[in-house]
């Protein structure tokens, strides 16, 4: 994600859709900070609000082959992996 690392407050506000008022309200509550220079850390953000809108979610597939545990081949294995460590 390309993100700026500080926003004005009327950018904060388009990123999230939330209006400047609800911004200054959680600024003047306490709930948001800002720094001395009157921008917003993304960091910050990203802490109180979660991710932003229109940001795409990226779906992970796991692509590792699923052995199927049922089968005599994994059975053996699993056999030969337990005498080893009761050997040890």
């Amino acid at each position: 994600m390309n993100t700026a690392t500080k926003y004005s407050v009327s950018d904060a506000a388009t990123l999230y859709k939330k209006s400047r008022a609800t911004l200054y309200k959680d600024i003047k509550n306490g709930v948001l900070s800002r720094d001395h220079d009157g921008f917003i850390d993304f960091s910050e953000l990203l802490r109180v609000y979660g991710e932003p809108f229109g940001v795409k979610q990226v779906k992970r597939i796991d692509t590792s082959p699923i052995q199927n545990q049922n089968t005599s081949e994994y059975t053996d294995k699993t056999v030969v992996e337990l005498k080893n460590q009761i050997d040890f």
